[in-house]
């Protein structure tokens, strides 16, 4: 799938939620962020999968502290949503 694919199917969600009621969002977002929560362990392994790759691709420590997770990253993005 492109990137314009992507967008275009996005667009097209967005349109859907909005029309969904105010208590179903939220309950949503509370599961989404509880599956940040509950799958952080797998999220982290990919994560470093993807730092060594970066790693092996030539980007520099600056960048790659950047795409580093931790469980702190994790629940600061699942407090976010």
């Amino acid at each position: 799938m492109t990137v314009t694919e992507l967008g275009i199917k996005a667009k097209a969600a967005a349109r859907e939620g909005a029309k969904l009621a105010e208590s179903t969002i939220n309950e949503a977002l509370f599961r989404i962020a509880d599956s940040l929560r509950e799958n952080s362990a797998a999220i982290l392994a990919e994560n470093e999968k993807d730092i060594e790759k970066a790693h092996q691709n030539g980007i520099n420590e600056v960048m790659t502290d950047r795409l580093r997770l931790t469980e702190s990253r994790i629940d600061s993005i699942a407090k976010g949503v």
